[in-house]
């Protein structure tokens, strides 16, 4: 299929952000190092949003169970041991609700969108997501004094925060790069028979592009989250949506990626008629 001589090749005016469909396009024609600057810039944002959630609505939880531990709580043999009879401790807040019971019978009610809590012989796991239950290992032994927990936790509080930002980042960016590739293949398929421009790495890099507004919309949603305007059924319905978009631009920034051009044909036909009766013609400087 040819693409009509006719049909002039567009020049897209949009910004290279990739927001709107057209957007995406210009951002994956751009160079190499503005789309490497939008994927670190993106990845980036995503991390800090995230660890922004966890720093603002779990840690306070996770500090105030701690200051609230019994002094002799101990593990032993895989076992938590001396913890008073009867004695529950439970901090929460709407987001997270954390639970240390003597009790191995214990099951509770959901409090909170998350619940971690603690037994004498295992940790378990709640939310809308399901149930999960982790037997300790039999040979942990230590004692958990609250007095030395919180100045611990303190003192590298700072670095736990830039590692995990560096590995939430990284995370990002390798399951990006492992989508693009995956991506690449269909893409290239569709722009084949669309008869749009197909270079390798500006296919690549569409397909790279298509996960970032995907990813915006889930930065956007974890924000609304933390601050109580979205809920977290809502919350779980943007991180399915934020996949299907990614394949929702794909198909619409086809028409956006400039058409393959066509030139026209040059040279004379050897079996075509209007020639041979051109060549035949008299010359006029002849007479007839």
């Amino acid at each position: 299929m040819q693409t009509d001589a006719a049909e002039p090749i567009r020049q897209s005016k949009a910004l290279p952000i990739p927001v709107t469909f057209a957007g995406t396009v210009a951002f994956s024609r751009k160079s190499a190092s503005w789309f490497l600057l939008g994927w670190l810039c993106t990845a980036a944002l995503a991390s800090a949003t995230c660890l922004w959630f966890v720093h603002a609505r779990w840690i306070p939880v996770f500090e105030a169970t701690i200051d609230a531990l019994p002094s002799n709580l101990t593990m032993t043999a895989g076992a938590m041991e001396a913890f008073p009879e009867a004695e529950i401790v439970q901090r929460q807040n709407g987001f997270i609700s954390l639970i240390i019971t003597p009790s191995t019978q214990w099951q509770g009610n959901m409090t909170a969108d998350f619940q971690i809590a603690a037994t004498p012989s295992e940790i378990r796991f709640r939310s809308l997501l399901g149930y999960l239950s982790i037997p300790y290992p039999p040979d942990t032994e230590f004692r958990l004094p609250p007095s030395d927990i919180k100045p611990w936790w303190r003192a590298r509080e700072a670095l736990f925060t830039v590692l995990a930002f560096c590995l939430v980042s990284s995370a990002l960016l390798a399951t990006w790069s492992v989508l693009a590739t995956l991506y690449f293949f269909p893409i290239a398929i569709a722009n084949y028979f669309a008869d749009r421009k197909n270079e390798f790495w500006e296919t690549w890099r569409l397909a790279g592009s298509l996960l970032l507004p995907g990813a915006l919309i889930m930065t956007l949603s974890i924000l609304l989250y933390g601050f109580h305007l979205l809920g977290f059924l809502g919350l779980l319905v943007a991180t399915a949506l934020h996949f299907i978009v990614a394949w929702i631009y794909g198909v619409a920034t086809i028409k956006h990626i400039p058409p393959i051009p066509s030139f026209p044909r040059t040279g004379t036909n050897p079996f075509s008629d209007s020639d041979k009766n051109e060549s035949s013609h008299p010359d006029p400087r002849f007479g007839d």
